[in-house]
């Protein structure tokens, strides 16, 4: 293993002197375009004769890993003609198999994890969600995982052989073993159940970055109800509000209150009417989402185009007047028309959920076990709606200052001095002031709503809890600006989601007690 580290740390230092630039590059470029006469070919033939000494590396490179990935797997083989001679040789081909499951095993439960950790909660027993999960999975995925290892083939550059020729050589030394055990590994263990809650909080802790309390850490039967409980939701948000559900698209909820006194057979016959009418209309839903998706993806570069024509404007830069405007105008002109065509059908979803989580709400002064929770959602979704003018904003201007970021640390690397190409520093610092003074609107607008979901630590409000899994704004830095809006897009579109897809699963059970068809109907059995 020392050995393998040298070679590993030889070859990563030939790949840094082949692909790597340091300063003497940049000074060497600079040198060689800004010199003049026979002292700029100087600097190029320099550059040139290290480009050379560069060439010649690549190649001492790629043979030093086709000698050393070859050695690697050639350890691997050794490693597994120990294994046969102690265990037999037909085990190989077991725990090849063994370890592929169990990798797609930890693939979903570490999706799972992000599901939990929603209400700040993990799992205590990581290796025991993997193994149950395995099986689970091993129905499914049995056949495909054994193709997969029959299939498999050696390329010169892996550091391990590929399964099949690994258990090829195992098996054929045909090795009966000295050493048989018909039971789980975990017999090895005089607690298995400590040393891996232990190893769990130490995933945690190094992989992650994160300390938990006990009351963050859950038995895998509460990570289980609460996975169920989230694909519940998913399932339902699909059925109940189909293409007219966009993460990033914020219906302003009606209130269920004028519909409390509404009979069971009257409330039937209006979810009804709403289904029927929805269900007929998802064709031409269908077309105008699509619609609104393409639309949307082209405001932001006909933004950009323009935003960057009025800022060397306002420069000085060009005296012109931007020929981007017409452009941006009918972009604009056709999301809003868009936009004009869905509102029929956005309300009529929000008065179908309106209906159907009347019973739930209840009237004031009898309310239902269950009526704080929804008063708590549509709380928030009443919150997203109002900011999804500066949601889009947002979503925009952080489009322009990425590029126009991009632009000005581009023209800085390449020594671009040309004010027409360079983009000025005070234009990205008034970019990033507008992009703050937006994030903290959406902020200061969230901060006065609770966070509807249970959650490890007690009650909070919604930034507060969104803010948790959000990177620090220095607020001076553009790029620190960027990466935070960015985390706020996925931390409200993901809220959006949950939230969504609670009241549509709270809906759904509603409007099943009444036997209201859902839109998405069962193909029935032939």
């Amino acid at each position: 293993m020392r050995v393998t580290y040298l070679i590993r740390a030889i070859s990563h230092w030939f790949h840094r002197c082949v692909h790597e630039r340091d300063s003497w590059d940049m000074r060497l470029e600079q040198f060689s375009r800004d010199g003049e006469g026979g002292l700029g070919l100087v600097f190029a033939a320099a550059r040139a004769g290290v480009g050379l000494v560069r060439l010649a590396l690549s190649g001492l490179a790629r043979a030093a890993d086709l000698v050393g990935h070859y050695m690697l797997r050639q350890m691997e083989f050794d490693a597994d003609h120990r294994a046969a001679l102690m265990a037999g040789s037909g085990q190989l081909r077991t725990t090849s198999y063994r370890i592929r499951l169990l990798e797609h095993a930890f693939a979903d439960v570490y999706r799972d994890l992000g599901e939990i950790w929603a209400e700040r909660r993990l799992v205590d027993d990581i290796p025991s969600m993997v193994a149950a999960k395995a099986g689970e999975m091993e129905p499914l995925l049995g056949r495909h995982i054994e193709l997969e290892m029959q299939e498999s083939q050696t390329r010169v550059f892996d550091t391990h052989p590929a399964d099949s020729e690994r258990i090829q050589r195992a098996e054929h030394l045909q090795a009966e073993g000295v050493f048989t055990l018909a039971l789980p590994a975990t017999v090895l263990l005089s607690d298995y159940a400590a040393l891996a809650r232990r190893a769990t909080a130490r995933f945690y802790r190094v992989n992650l970055g994160l300390r938990l309390s006990d009351e963050q850490l859950v038995s895998t039967e509460q990570m289980a109800t609460s996975v169920a409980a989230a694909r519940q939701r998913d399932e339902a948000l699909d059925v109940y509000c189909r293409e007219l559900f966009l993460p990033y698209r914020f219906l302003a909820p009606q209130s269920p209150e004028p519909y409390a006194d509404l009979s069971s057979s009257e409330r039937r016959a209006r979810l009804n009417e709403l289904v029927v009418s929805l269900r007929k209309a998802m064709p031409e839903i269908g077309e105008l989402v699509e619609n609104y998706k393409r639309t949307g993806e082209q405001m932001v570069p006909a933004y950009f185009a323009y935003s960057l024509t009025l800022d060397k404007m306002d420069l000085g830069l060009t005296g012109r007047m931007s020929p981007t405007a017409p452009e941006l105008e009918g972009v604009r002109d056709s999301l809003h028309r868009v936009q004009e065509r869905l509102v029929p059908f956005d309300r009529l979803l929000t008065q179908r959920f309106a209906i159907a989580l009347a019973p739930l709400l209840g009237r004031p002064g009898s309310r239902p076990s269950g009526a704080p929770e929804v008063a708590r959602l549509l709380q928030v979704q009443a919150a997203l709606s109002k900011i999804q003018g500066v949601y889009d904003d947002i979503y925009r201007e952080h489009a322009v200052l990425f590029e126009l970021t991009s632009a000005a640390q581009g023209a800085e690397a390449a020594g671009d001095g040309d004010p027409r190409s360079v983009v000025p520093a005070r234009v990205i610092q008034a970019r990033t002031r507008y992009l703050r003074e937006a994030l903290q609107t959406v902020e200061s607008t969230l901060a006065q709503v609770i966070y509807p979901f249970e959650r490890a630590g007690g009650t909070t409000d919604v930034v507060s809890h969104l803010r948790e899994e959000m990177p620090g704004d220095t607020g001076h830095e553009p790029m620190d600006t960027l990466q935070y809006a960015a985390a706020q897009f996925r931390a409200l579109q993901e809220l959006h989601v949950r939230v969504m897809g609670r009241l549509a699963y709270l809906a759904s059970q509603s409007e099943a007690e009444l036997g209201v068809q859902p839109i998405k109907l069962a193909v029935p059995a032939r």
